[in-house]
């Protein structure tokens, strides 16, 4: 007996290794046969919708009654989960003359260093200023001229077409698509949290005459106030936020706080907060109340990873939260080809997203 315990405790531990591993292979398999099912069922759903859904003018009759179906069922969904999740959302500021927590970036005065900048492949050709070699969106300038190409000219389009819009900027960078705007005469206001990031856009906006139409922040935008700070390890991007002051942070701000900066009445919106779009939104009620956007361009990339991963049910549910809330105010997602967006599947939308409102024409 004294011989045989060893040899069933050996056993009993290959059985158990044995289960675990069958375990997460079939848990795996699961997770990849329903996502499977999903984009077939998203690959039908574009196939016999793709004549009506596709076309140049996007007719949003046909594009309304998608998504008012999809509406129903999204919606009905939500309820029940709102009730079981305390989700926080900040209550909509009062409007004020001017934004207290709103840094701005003097374009007037700045000593700059000297940078190099090229030509910008857009209307007018304005330079922009670049970082060296290691920037991977300088990079993406330095050899094609614009990046983004197709959407950068797409908004120079729109813009034009319509005089009275101004830009709003979310996470501007180095300014490629502030600047394309900008050189339309175009009031703009722009808002990033490097330093390095906005001396580069001062400089591209001097060499073309253009301090007087932008408006220049330098803050962190999300859905509460606070102090942030850069912890990505990507040297120029903006990163997490932190809940305590640091050296060198940033002051964040919310969507509704830029409103008393914005000189127009009605603009365009482009957001690139690396991964934190669905939480901006949870404080962006009074800014679409008091403008008409009738465009929002957002980056959707960092979105997808939420749908699935269990650890991120919180941000999982922000994220509808922030379709529920375009979808209530009359937006429709479509991606860059003018396709409609299915609103369930947006674990497998593109990394580069459109809100159109009903009204909006392409």
């Amino acid at each position: 007996m004294i011989l045989r315990v060893p040899k069933l405790g050996g056993l009993a531990l290959f059985f158990a290794v044995a289960y675990l591993s069958l375990y997460l292979f079939y848990r795996n398999s699961v997770i990849k046969l329903e996502k499977v099912k999903l984009r077939l069922r998203y690959d039908r759903c574009k196939a016999d919708q793709l004549q009506e859904m596709y076309i140049k003018d996007l007719e949003f009759k046909v594009a309304l009654d998608l998504v008012d179906s999809n509406w129903k069922r999204f919606s009905g969904k939500l309820k029940g989960r709102r009730d079981r999740k305390s989700v926080h959302k900040a209550a909509p500021p009062e409007q004020t003359e001017s934004c207290t927590n709103c840094l701005l970036y003097e374009t007037n005065t700045k000593s700059l260093p000297s940078y190099n900048c090229i030509p910008l492949k857009v209307k007018y050709d304005p330079r922009l200023c670049l970082y060296p070699d290691e920037d991977d969106i300088s990079l993406l300038h330095q050899f094609s001229g614009v990046w983004e190409s197709d959407t950068v000219q797409d908004l120079q389009k729109w813009l034009e077409r319509d005089p009275e819009l101004g830009f709003i900027d979310v996470g501007c960078h180095i300014g490629p698509y502030t600047l394309a705007a900008a050189i339309l005469d175009t009031d703009v206001l722009a808002v990033d949290s490097s330093s390095d990031n906005l001396n580069r856009l001062i400089q591209s906006l001097k060499s073309a005459g253009l301090e007087s139409r932008v408006t220049v922040l330098k803050n962190f935008v999300g859905d509460i106030t606070e102090y942030a700070g850069h912890v990505s390890k990507e040297k120029h991007n903006p990163a997490k936020r932190l809940k305590t002051p640091m050296t060198n942070a940033s002051q964040t701000v919310t969507l509704d706080d830029l409103l008393p900066l914005c000189k127009f009445q009605k603009a365009l919106l482009r957001l690139d907060v690396n991964g934190s779009e669905h939480r901006v939104f949870q404080s962006a009620n009074v800014l679409f109340q008091k403008l008409f956007i009738p465009l929002v361009l957002m980056d959707w990339h960092a979105m997808k990873p939420f749908y699935w991963h269990a650890s991120n049910d919180r941000d999982r549910l922000l994220v509808e939260l922030m379709i529920e809330f375009f979808l209530e105010l009359d937006y429709i997602p479509v991606d860059l080809d003018r396709h409609v967006l299915h609103t369930e599947l947006w674990d497998i939308w593109p990394s580069e997203v459109l809100w159109a409102h009903k009204t909006f024409q392409f």
